[in-house]
């Protein structure tokens, strides 16, 4: 219980970049979603259809009392519930995760989560029932191959879905991303110094993110522009540093018995050589660049 507290207590969360930027995003995205439901419910009836795009894209007005795909239509208790708890979940994920990608990805999703679960308040009455969900979009049959199943377009759907639709997309490239990176650390794991080198060039990293961020604020183009050079040279110096630091380790333990020690050794150097140059020249960019900036 103690280390969970010092866990809560010591958590980065944050909240500057996800009040910064997801806040808005979220905003701009429920409010979308009910402005459209709300059209929606003012101008059609239940099963109103019509072509928005013909071939692609046409308006077909429900009120959903199911989940997705309008699952657990007859036991609309039961979809609230699985609702507010899918909710609450990518409301507790939105609130630990640290990378960006995550970050916007769940972001999205809760947005799309928190409107429909909301809507469900004001959603018309249709047959004597109440808690649906305004259901509007669907797409042409047409467009999908004689092989995919029905279900996969035959449904109604609204922005909030999309969302919903658009940040699962996004979380399956944010697991594919994070599977990429645990195999990239996976040898340096086994070496406890170089595992805490390549943590410390992700953590410099996040602060030249940050501090990109933060500089960028009202200024001019021009100015952003020689911001986001330096940023890049600075993450590229970041890499080089931690590279050069892997090749100095590769030196420092090569096998002594090794029948080529002497040409391993002179390859290694000329590796570190080569390396402290790049830095070199991209130091050199950084300070012309920011003789610029004053």
């Amino acid at each position: 219980m103690d280390k969970i507290k010092i866990y809560l207590k010591e958590h980065n969360y944050r909240w500057r970049y996800k009040l910064i930027w997801c806040l808005p995003i979220f905003l701009v995205l429920v409010a979308f979603d009910w402005i459209t439901k709300a059209v929606a419910v003012a101008k059609w009836n239940q099963n109103f259809d019509s072509d928005v795009i013909k071939g692609f894209l046409h308006f077909n007005f429900l009120v959903n009392f199911g989940s997705a795909y309008g699952a657990n239509a007859n036991n609309l208790a039961l979809t609230i519930f699985m609702a507010t708890s899918v909710t609450i979940v990518v409301g507790v994920i939105l609130t630990f995760v640290r990378n960006r990608l995550w970050i916007h990805s769940a972001n999205i999703f809760f947005a799309g989560a928190m409107g429909n679960l909301l809507a469900r308040g004001w959603a018309p009455e249709f047959e004597g029932r109440k808690g649906g969900v305004v259901d509007f979009l669907s797409f042409n049959q047409d467009l999908f191959p004689s092989w995919v199943p029905t279900g996969v377009y035959a449904y109604s759907f609204n922005i909030a879905d999309l969302c919903v639709n658009i940040a699962v997309v996004l979380l399956i490239v944010c697991f594919i991303y994070w599977i990429v990176v645990e195999v990239k650390q996976a040898p340096y794991k086994k070496h406890e110094l170089i595992f805490d080198n390549w943590e410390i060039t992700q953590t410099n990293r996040l602060a030249l993110d940050q501090k990109l961020v933060t500089d960028l604020k009202q200024k001019s183009f021009k100015t952003q522009y020689f911001l986001y050079k330096e940023w890049n040279w600075m993450c590229k110096i970041n890499e080089l540093q931690f590279k050069k630091f892997l090749v100095e380790y590769q030196l420092q333990n090569l096998p002594g018995e090794h029948k080529n020690l002497s040409s391993l050794q002179v390859k290694k150097n000329q590796q570190i050589e080569k390396i402290t140059k790049k830095i070199a020249r991209l130091e050199g960019f950084v300070k012309s660049n920011s003789e610029k900036l004053i």
